[in-house]
């Protein structure tokens, strides 16, 4: 019994750190206000990300945060989501993705500021994929 529990065990794997960037007048991989705060996949391969969550508590209280995800469809990047949350009023922790989204190759997750004032702050950010 116990070798069937073990073989139908997910086996997870995930990354987690901080990327700074000018959120409020830099520009994305997309050309959008903002800038890349982490890709998740390897081109080629198929995943399933369980988890994407971000930690704004670095950026000016009161800004306007707009979360953008982007996966390639046949081959050409496109935005798939967005979403916008109000620093200070809303969490500062951001559970972007909560269950399985499965992936085929990149997911890349851009963040922009309405704040002129987070032009070097420090986003952390964690994944988990199976």
């Amino acid at each position: 019994m116990s070798l069937l529990i073990k073989n139908s065990v997910t086996r997870l794997s995930g990354n987690k750190g901080t990327t700074t960037a000018n959120w409020y007048a830099g520009i994305g991989t997309s050309g959008e206000t903002g800038g890349d705060v982490v890709t998740i996949g390897i081109l080629g391969n198929f995943s399933k990300v369980q988890a994407l969550w971000l930690n704004i508590e670095n950026l000016v209280n009161g800004a306007s945060v707009t979360v953008r995800l982007y996966h390639s469809i046949n081959n050409i990047e496109k935005k798939v989501h967005q979403q916008s949350f109000t620093r200070g009023i809303d969490p500062n922790g951001l559970w972007i993705i909560s269950g399985a989204m499965a992936i085929s190759g990149t997911l890349r997750c851009e963040l922009k500021s309405d704040n002129s004032g987070d032009t070097a702050k420090s986003i952390a950010w964690e994944w988990v994929t199976e």
